[in-house]
């Protein structure tokens, strides 16, 4: 029993422990669990008999408990390292890759990056999915291919597969079968997923600016002339200033503003309206209570593809109604 005076679990503490007594009641062989905030501190960073340590691109997102610079929040991040167990990283950001090699030589890990041991070749990306040649000292495939659309999913998927080389020898069930069929049937519901092709229609939950800038890089990629309307709600702890600035300036699209109903993190459609209004979009920006109003709205509009983004609470809540 707890008593009143000391300090209760958080709600996402309380999931990870449920998440942990579900996966030892069902006697699963291998778990790939993700860090919820950070690394260091993070409920998850109990776990022992882990495989292998991963951490993909860094970038500037919850400041007020990670730290405000990329290496802060990196030396949070890096704390999911294990002792005496592989560790992967994109290796993207490159000023810290010697930072990342540092921490692992602290544990006694063996660092592995994305950009210095892989070689990726004759890319295919289309809204169908991506296709890929890789190169990595324990594990070459040609022609592999990946539902999961966006420039920057062909770097998750050299990630992905630079991790399964350094532990397939663990796994005896792990074959090259395998490793094709578990990448071309991976899903990321909300992240750059088409829920309708006529009308376009895609959600995606990008809520920093790094994710905003591969969701813009992306969507020009992938759909360089089309017309697009932006439905958005945002956090009013998030950049959504700095998010504006980029869908405006990189899709040139005409804006939508809303909410996601009842969550008193979000901002208001009046006060992101009043937010929008320092740039000048391809319509006259209008706000919407109702995300699903702010849709019809995009439909019925000069549009030819309607992007609904800028939080995965949005995404929470209109992905079932859509």
């Amino acid at each position: 029993m707890i008593r009143p005076d000391e300090e209760l679990p958080s709600y996402f503490e309380l999931l990870t422990a449920c998440a942990f007594y579900l996966a030892r009641e069902n006697k699963i062989e291998v778990g790939i669990i993700e860090a919820g905030l950070g690394g260091k501190f993070d409920a998850t960073n109990v776990m022992n008999d882990t495989v292998c340590s991963v951490i993909a691109s860094i970038s500037i997102d919850h400041t007020e408990y990670l730290g405000s610079t990329l290496e802060s929040i990196a030396s949070e991040k890096f704390a999911v390292v294990k002792k005496n167990v592989p560790a992967c990283f994109s290796g993207v950001d490159e000023s810290l890759v010697g930072m990342f090699k540092n921490f692992c030589s602290e544990r006694g890990a063996v660092p592995h990056v994305v950009t210095e041991e892989t070689r990726i070749e004759n890319i295919k990306i289309s809204p169908e999915g991506n296709e890929l040649d890789f190169y990595a000292p324990k594990l070459e495939l040609k022609s592999v291919k990946t539902k999961l659309i966006g420039d920057y999913q062909i770097k998750n998927a050299a990630l992905s597969l630079l991790v399964v080389s350094e532990i397939k020898n663990l796994f005896p069930k792990i074959f090259e079968a395998s490793i094709r069929d578990g990448l071309r049937n991976a899903a990321w519901p909300g992240r750059l997923e088409i829920i309708s092709r006529e009308p376009l229609i895609i959600l995606d939950g990008g809520h920093n600016y790094d994710g905003v800038k591969k969701l813009c890089d992306s969507v020009k990629s992938l759909w360089p002339d089309l017309k697009i309307g932006i439905v958005y709600a945002a956090m009013r702890d998030k950049n959504y200033n700095g998010c504006l600035e980029l869908l405006n300036r990189e899709l040139k699209p005409a804006f939508y503003a809303s909410t996601v109903p009842e969550m008193k993190r979000a901002l208001t459609p009046d006060e992101l309206l009043s937010a929008a209004k320092s740039f000048t979009w391809r319509n006259s920006p209008e706000s919407f209570n109702e995300p699903l109003d702010a849709v019809n709205k995009a439909l019925n509009d000069d549009n030819e593809a309607i992007l609904i983004c800028g939080s995965l609470y949005l995404i929470g809540y209109i992905r079932p109604k859509l």
